[in-house]
């Protein structure tokens, strides 16, 4: 039974705010679900048996796969050069998720230049190949796993320099205030391909109980990306539920509002934060 967009979307916020649900379509609930990215956390919620049994393959399958690259993760840590998590693996690599909660299609790291090679000849003995090479940095691929080793954390237009991330790193980690802003960065640029999606919400809010706002504030601004971080934080629910996935021809100038700024308003940015410094 086809039930309303409208109808499921409410049924998956009010599950996600823990209130019991009545659902007829469960294949479109599925849907959304896994669009959003957030059928991890929804399928222990749901009580319904027809629910559960409609839903269970896809669960199974998306844990099974993050599992896949958590086991990769530890593998890397245990044997490759320091690296930094990004995105879905950090925040489960710290806690704020159980691995079945976060779907990961991909383990994203952040690597020096000049190690890029030794986890491609750690890897390549191990049945991964390489499938794309850029100035960003690489993808290796082995069945569902995928490497993406990252040399900027997102893309290099947006200024977050990682020589900055390397040096507030702590114990493996990114500082908890740039994993948020290179999570709203993300989300902003990854909406013009994907539509925007509930679990990057989600994932800024996880973030946000370990960040000093004050601090956060401050390097946003730095790097030109305040009202990106902000755009993420406050964004509605309801709101990302009905985004859509926007026209590639708006998707530079789109990028640039999200973030606050374009490349001379960064650059103010930028001078503002070296003169804050030097006037203290």
């Amino acid at each position: 039974m086809n039930q309303p967009r409208g109808e499921l979307r409410e049924a998956l916020l009010s599950l996600l705010r823990g209130s019991p649900v009545e659902v007829q379509d469960w294949q479109g609930f599925r849907e959304l679900a896994v669009r959003h990215g957030v059928l991890g956390i929804a399928y222990p919620r749901i009580t319904s048996e027809d629910g559960r049994a409609a839903l269970f393959s896809e669960y199974a399958l998306q844990a099974g796969n993050t599992l896949a690259h958590a086991a990769l993760f530890s593998f890397l840590r245990e044997n490759a050069p320091p690296f930094l998590p990004l995105k879905g693996i950090s925040l489960i690599a710290r806690g704020l998720y159980l691995p079945q909660e976060r779907p990961l299609l991909d383990l994203d790291i952040l690597v020096r230049p000049e190690r890029i090679q030794v986890f491609v000849k750690l890897l390549s003995g191990r049945g991964f190949s390489k499938v794309i090479s850029t100035r960003k940095g690489i993808v290796l691929h082995k069945g569902r796993i995928n490497l993406d080793i990252h040399i900027y954390p997102v893309a290099p237009e947006l200024f977050v320099p990682p020589e900055k991330l390397w040096a507030r790193s702590r114990d493996g980690f990114l500082s908890p205030e740039d994993d948020l802003i290179i999570t709203a960065a993300h989300a902003a640029l990854a909406s013009f391909t994907f539509g925007p999606r509930l679990i990057w919400k989600i994932d800024g809010e996880r973030l946000m109980g370990l960040v000093d706002p004050e601090r956060l504030l401050r390097l946003a601004r730095a790097m030109g990306l305040e009202a990106c971080v902000s755009g993420l934080i406050f964004a509605r629910d309801e709101d990302i539920l009905r985004g859509r996935r926007r026209p590639s021809r708006l998707r530079r100038l789109s990028l640039s509002w999200r973030a606050g700024s374009n490349k001379a308003q960064r650059a103010l940015c930028v001078a503002k934060a070296v003169l804050d410094r030097i006037t203290r």
